[in-house]
């Protein structure tokens, strides 16, 4: 089978929910994983960290350098290598579907310190109505790719909403948080018995300067 990656660009929401990062409006389209425009820095996307249950992980991002204040990129790469079929539970759906949160992915942020900072994508301030786990099919060698901003993001544990890096170099790894699906409504009782790959699974660190304008 092909390899192929599914793009997913992400929009800036209004608030974070504690316990939940969830990411903004969604657009979604499909594109190989072969042939992709390269990277502004022509470097090769990093190989990604450890695979584990047969899901690899890398970040890259869309520049290696940023001035203070600039938009910040990122891409997500989550890949199957392994021989059979996976499904991921990428965080939750409202609206029967209609929006999207990758909730279940975030961010690992390191400073100039050595500190490392978990974030968490925003969304909505409150939630009412259907909830639906985002489940996503993954079958063997394809990948899945989220785009993303580091201004998507927030701290849970600093309470900071706003995440603007001074000038200095910043490595950033991501991570996928899998659960078994909990969401279940009376007409998706059989989402219990899909194998959901669980589990905490990084990626390799990547990393990006920021420059004082």
């Amino acid at each position: 089978m092909k390899t192929v990656g599914i793009r997913l660009m992400v929009g800036l929401a209004a608030a974070c929910l504690c316990g939940w990062g969830l990411a903004g409006v969604y657009g979604l389209h499909a594109a190989r994983a072969q042939g992709k425009e390269p990277l502004e820095a022509k470097e090769a996307a990093p190989a990604g960290g450890k695979a584990v249950g047969g899901l690899q992980m890398s970040i890259q991002p869309e520049k290696t350098s940023y001035a203070v204040g600039e938009k910040m990129k990122f891409r997500i790469e989550m890949r199957n290598v392994a021989g059979q079929d996976l499904i991921l539970n990428l965080g939750i759906m409202l609206g029967n579907g209609r929006k999207q949160y990758a909730n279940a992915v975030c961010l690992i942020l390191t400073d100039a310190s050595g500190k490392k900072t978990k974030l968490r994508l925003m969304g909505p301030a409150a939630v009412a109505g259907r909830v639906d786990d985002f489940l996503v099919p993954l079958p063997a060698g394809a990948a899945y790719v989220l785009e993303t901003a580091l201004g998507d993001y927030c701290c849970l544990d600093t309470k900071e909403f706003r995440i603007e890096p001074a000038p200095g170099q910043y490595p950033i790894a991501a991570a996928y948080e899998g659960t078994a699906p909990h969401y279940i409504n009376s007409d998706t009782e059989g989402l219990r018995l899909l194998p959901v790959l669980t589990g905490e699974i990084a990626s390799e660190t990547s990393s990006f300067t920021v420059v004082a304008k």
